[in-house]
């Protein structure tokens, strides 16, 4: 994961957009914990269903980290939260770099989950 990509995953409004599509924690969903040093690697820990104490650390002190692409639960992952009748994407390098048309047409973006995100985020009104 990028700098770049884990400040839009920070993003508040983000966030409350993944509580809302993604429901309640479940097994192995994906996190970071909330910290200010950037030199801590992010980790990703699976989720512990049958402690109540872990369930409720992850509520309170960490942030989600939606799949780009969710195979089981597809409207879970940044892709199937995308409205795609918004976006014109396209894909070069072998899905090294994904652009939308619509967001900055002549600049592919770094990563596909880049791209899911930017969207995500000129979807819900956010500015960076």
């Amino acid at each position: 994961m990028t700098q770049e990509e884990l400040e839009y995953y920070s993003l508040p409004k983000l966030q409350k957009l993944f509580r809302e599509k993604m429901g309640e924690w479940r097994a192995n969903d994906k996190g970071k914990f909330l910290n200010n040093d950037p030199e801590i690697i992010t980790k990703y820990l699976l989720l512990d269903l049958t402690n109540p104490e872990t369930l409720e650390d992850w509520k309170n002190n960490w942030i989600r980290l939606p799949l780009p692409i969710d195979p089981e639960n597809p409207e879970r992952g940044l892709w199937g939260m995308v409205d795609w009748r918004l976006w014109n994407p396209y894909i070069s390098g072998g899905m090294e770099t994904m652009g939308l048309m619509n967001l900055c047409p002549h600049e592919p973006i770094s990563t596909p989950t880049l791209a899911l995100l930017k969207a995500l985020a000129h979807q819900e009104g956010i500015e960076i």
